[in-house]
């Protein structure tokens, strides 16, 4: 799956429609709990590269491997992405009299 999503960084419509299926938190989430050697600059390249050009998918990709194998360059990745500031969603209603 990893090569596939690395063939179409090219194509942004092919980008568009391969994220639109949901892969990236699947894939990020298997390759940050492999083994640290088992991952290569190359699959971390793509990573960066793909959340460079995609910004909107970096929450996606931080919450898929915020959990992952300690010191797997993915986890660490993930987990260098800031969490999103959510203020002022919650509101407190009041009744008016």
């Amino acid at each position: 799956m990893l090569r596939m999503i690395e063939s179409t960084l090219e194509s942004p419509w092919s980008l568009h429609v391969i994220m639109g299926y949901g892969v990236l938190p699947k894939v990020a989430h298997y390759y940050s709990r492999l083994l640290i050697m088992r991952v290569t600059a190359n699959d971390v390249g793509v990573f960066r590269t793909l959340l460079t050009q995609r910004p909107e998918f970096r929450e996606q990709f931080r919450a898929a491997t915020f959990d992952g194998v300690a010191g797997n360059p993915l986890t660490i990745l993930g987990n260098s992405i800031p969490q999103l500031d959510r203020t002022g969603c919650e509101y407190i209603f009041e009744e008016e009299d």
